[in-house]
């Protein structure tokens, strides 16, 4: 059951250098019923392991004999099964002089499966009475990361051989690339039932085929210039953007800009004073 206090089911003593192993978790508290070792004078014990089914804990208390066998200091770790590995719960003097349990909680709730306990004694003798762990529910999941956003307010684009020199502004600062595609966005629109009838819901693009551009400036910044050359005549291409604030991908996005590379000017054309030029799809302007 949770929210009560347990006794382990079984021990281990890896270096069989304690007695009566089992007292240490008999439910009986009487300082004839030890489960002792005897390191030797400021010498810390080899550990006993206690023993149990999984269980969340949250908290942990021993008692030990130190009103004829006082300790120095003592050791307690868990060992974590989501973890895989030994945490410890309390290292240092016993608070109390054998009068009452020493508690202490885990830094957080832990499934454990066992403990080990060690304990430096005063004099030849370290004796253990009782020890018993707190089982408690489950606790919740953490909630999900905050991951930051950014937002952009301002763009420029300017003409460059073989292409051109964008400029993005934004808020707070981050790290982004500008991600283009030649293949034309493609419209999916999605719909759902309502009363039977079938009625348009939503709509989604598929922005495929896409590479990337980083930003020209290092770490994260609020201006971000990308150099995008490569660029044929009269070829459109689609742009958005896409980054990260402190090394974290941020699920910010932008719309879906259209790109097409400008007219070739030819010789000048004079006719009536006024310039006449072609455009790269054959329509004459002024």
């Amino acid at each position: 059951m949770v929210d009560e206090w347990h006794s382990p089911t079984g021990h281990d003593d890896p270096a069989s250098a304690w007695e009566n192993e089992h007292l240490a978790y008999n439910g009986v508290i009487d300082y004839g019923q030890n489960a002792w070792t005897a390191p030797g004078a400021g010498v810390p014990s080899e550990v006993l392991i206690l023993t149990f089914p999984e269980a969340w804990v949250d908290k942990v208390r021993w008692y030990w004999n130190q009103t004829s066998f006082p300790l120095t200091s003592i050791r307690i770790r868990g060992y974590d099964v989501t973890a895989s590995d030994w945490v410890t719960i309390y290292e240092g003097a016993p608070d109390h002089a054998g009068s009452d349990y020493d508690e202490h909680d885990l830094d957080q709730t832990r499934k454990l499966d066992k403990v080990e306990i060690s304990a430096t004694p005063t004099t030849a003798y370290a004796c253990c009475c009782e020890f018993t762990y707190h089982e408690t529910e489950e606790p919740p999941p953490p909630p999900p990361p905050t991951v930051a956003r950014w937002f952009p307010y301002y763009l420029s684009q300017t003409h460059i051989a073989g292409g051109f020199k964008v400029v993005l502004l934004t808020k707070p600062e981050c790290h982004l690339w500008l991600y283009w595609t030649d293949k034309e966005p493609w419209v999916h629109v999605s719909s759902r039932n309502e009363r039977g009838l079938y009625v348009p819901w939503n709509a989604y693009w598929c922005f495929v085929d896409w590479h990337t551009i980083e930003q020209e400036e290092a770490d994260d910044t609020t201006k971000h210039t990308f150099i995008w050359t490569g660029w044929e005549v009269c070829q459109t291409k689609w742009f958005r953007f896409h980054g990260n604030i402190d090394d974290v991908e941020s699920p910010s996005d932008t719309a879906i800009f259209k790109k097409h590379y400008p007219f070739v000017i030819p010789a000048a054309q004079y006719q009536t004073g006024t310039q006449r030029r072609q455009c790269c799809r054959g329509n004459e302007t002024t």
